[in-house]
Formats: C-alpha cells, structure tokens, sequence
C-alpha cells in the first residue's frame, strides 16, 4: 500500500483518539453533516438517523469552493444521478466500453 501511496502523493498520519483537533478536515465534515441533520430532525430529535443518507447524498453531491467540484464527481468520474434528474434531465450516457470510459475518468483527472 505504501507504494500506491508514494504513487498517487499521499502523506498518510496517524491522529490521538479523542484528540479532535489532531484532524481538522474530518471534524468539519462531521460539523457540517451535524448542521445538516439539525435542520432534518424532529423536535425529540429520535429520528436522526433515519436522516443521515439524506444528509451525505446533499454533501456529496454539492459543489465544494475548495476542491471545484462536488465529491461524487471525484470519486465516481461523473455527477450523481439524481431523483429529479430522472424526471427532467436527459438520459444518462451508459459506457458499453469499460475500458473507454475508465481511460476517460483517467484523463480527467489528470
């Protein structure tokens, strides 16, 4: 594994437990999908996790400033089809080649 790491440019770092602010970027994800839930929630607040699909799929697939693109866009090669895509949207482009597509997604990020 280390090598794919040396690879693709990947530091990887071990953080404390329960020592949150050994790692910023996964605390403020989890303050965003908190943010997100709260507005999900009943007033008991039982339903929660009931939520959480709800609230990842809005993450992943809004537009980050900071990375200029949405995470799906990143890790799939293409934006996330969507319910309402699927009323209002043309169809889906669907890849019979594979290989083709993956040469693509390949080209794309680099």
């Amino acid at each position: 594994m280390m090598d794919v790491y040396a690879k693709l440019g990947i530091s990887k770092h071990h953080t404390l437990a329960f020592n949150p602010q050994g790692n910023g970027l996964v605390e403020r994800l989890n303050k965003t999908l908190v943010d997100s839930l709260s507005h999900l929630v009943s007033v008991k607040q039982e339903d929660w996790c009931q939520h959480v699909p709800l609230a990842l799929i809005a993450y992943r697939s809004a537009y980050h400033r900071s990375i200029q693109e949405t995470p799906a866009f990143l890790v799939y090669g293409r934006d996330l089809v969507m319910p309402y895509d699927l009323i209002f949207s043309e169809p889906v482009r669907s890849y019979s080649d594979s290989p083709s597509y993956a040469h693509q997604v390949v080209n794309r990020l680099q």
